[in-house]
């Protein structure tokens, strides 16, 4: 459906001979254009592991499809409120389909593992002052970033400082 949109505002404006409204044209500029930036996201981290293209960084862009997508067919539809309607009833049920792994709060306690591990890989750094090799959340040594946390005080070295998990 989101793929069918563009494709639906070309097919109307060349079936009925005219431009469709300017409305049409904008959110159909902003969802080539989110297309374009996760195509453009692709093709930049094709060289890394797959496990890096689940971070929830790059999966933002592609979660502004969803409302433009919304828009753009209730806009396209405004003239024919049924199938408006059961465009976007389709939409919304195609939305919750996707999550519907995802209502368990236990599905995300690996992930809670794998941040806590995290912490203690960087805490470890700050007591011991060596290493800083933490995979969990880079491939590379990071110290130069860490050090650099220390100095900024930034919230993740506040949080371990206040929590007595590395010294003052």
């Amino acid at each position: 459906m989101v793929a069918a949109a563009p494709l639906f505002v070309l097919f109307q404006s060349l079936r009925e001979r005219k431009v469709p409204e300017s409305k049409s044209w904008a959110f159909l500029a902003v969802v080539l254009g989110v297309f374009a930036s996760i195509a453009a996201i692709s093709a930049g981290r094709a060289a890394f592991p797959i496990i890096t293209a689940k971070s929830s960084r790059y999966s933002e862009i592609a979660m502004l499809l969803v409302p433009t997508t919304f828009i753009l067919w209730a806009v396209l539809l405004k003239d024919v409120p049924r199938w408006r309607n059961l465009a976007l009833a389709f939409l919304w049920l195609f939305c919750f389909a996707g999550f519907l792994n995802n209502w368990r709060l236990s599905d995300y306690e690996a992930n809670r593992a794998k941040k806590l591990q995290a912490l203690q890989c960087i805490a470890e750094y700050y007591q011991q002052g060596s290493g800083g090799g933490c995979g969990m959340i880079y491939p590379a040594p990071i110290p130069d970033r860490l050090n650099l946390a220390r100095e900024l005080n930034v919230s993740f070295y506040r949080k371990l400082k206040e929590s007595g998990a590395i010294p003052d």
